[in-house]
């Protein structure tokens, strides 16, 4: 689905419920990526450890959504974090979609795709001859 769209995916792989992991597969991914989309441990449970992860890492712009199914859906920008004190470095876009890969599928295309087209157009362009 990334890649239909016109971006280049990452594959960090399946990472364990554990913060101390899943704090540094982020870390990498805030730092290769622009837009970050993981899938699960954003519910209520005790293992979902990625609200509380997003919140250290940056700021959470909403962690549910009027929606079902993809209700734990959560949102939020972060620095890399070697660019956490450096002024006018840009900001990544994190969505954190459910594990259920029905949800996960209609939130990237309802909300994800548009929401990181906007932030990161595409340009298309020719060069002269």
């Amino acid at each position: 689905l990334v890649e239909e769209s016109g971006a280049e995916a990452i594959d960090l792989g399946i990472i364990p419920d554990q913060p101390g992991e899943l704090r540094k597969r982020f870390e990498e991914a805030l730092g290769a990526a622009d837009v970050i989309v993981s899938s699960g441990g954003v519910s209520r449970g005790s293992k979902d450890h990625i609200k509380a992860l997003l919140q250290d890492l940056g700021t959470v712009h909403f962690g549910e959504m009027c929606m079902k199914p993809g209700k734990p859906t959560t949102f939020a920008t972060a620095l890399p974090p070697a660019h956490t004190t450096v002024a006018g470095a840009r900001h990544r876009l994190v969505f954190a979609l459910p594990g259920n890969p029905e949800a996960a599928l209609a939130l990237e295309q309802l909300r994800g795709r548009p929401l990181g087209a906007a932030a990161y157009p595409r340009v298309d362009a020719e060069l002269a001859g």
